[in-house]
């Protein structure tokens, strides 16, 4: 049986901005260090076969701080949604309609049929 750890990287200096990322690489601040390290300890012990992360920087970032030692794996298709027109823009100023987004926002069901296709059976911890 596959058993899966869902992680969400720390805060990063866009997240902290209120700075739609989408799918530009980030960087983790302080506090997102402190997230991921925070998770390592909590972690410590648990049997980890893989740890794999988005290719972005800020998952690659707080997975090498949780994973320690271990290597990690990195795949495009962990990466998070694709937000088009949206990204870089500052998010309380977005339109919260989903009617009134752009037609170039990857859609939900892209977004999981991506996912999908990487899912071993292994155990996991994935950001």
């Amino acid at each position: 049986m596959t058993k899966l750890y869902l992680v969400r990287h720390g805060e990063t200096v866009d997240n902290k901005a209120q700075i739609m990322q989408g799918q530009t690489p980030g960087k983790l601040n302080m506090k997102g260090i402190e997230q991921a390290e925070e998770v390592a300890r909590k972690m410590a012990g648990t049997p980890i076969d893989v740890f794999v992360s988005s290719d972005l920087y800020r998952s690659i970032q707080t997975c090498e701080i949780i994973a320690g030692s271990h290597p990690v794996v990195t795949t495009p298709l962990l990466r998070e949604r694709d937000w088009g027109d949206f990204t870089g823009k500052f998010i309380p100023d977005l339109p919260k309609d989903p009617k009134d987004w752009p037609d170039n926002i990857e859609t939900l069901e892209k977004m999981k049929s991506r996912v999908q296709n990487f899912l071993p059976g292994s155990r996991l911890l994935i950001l």
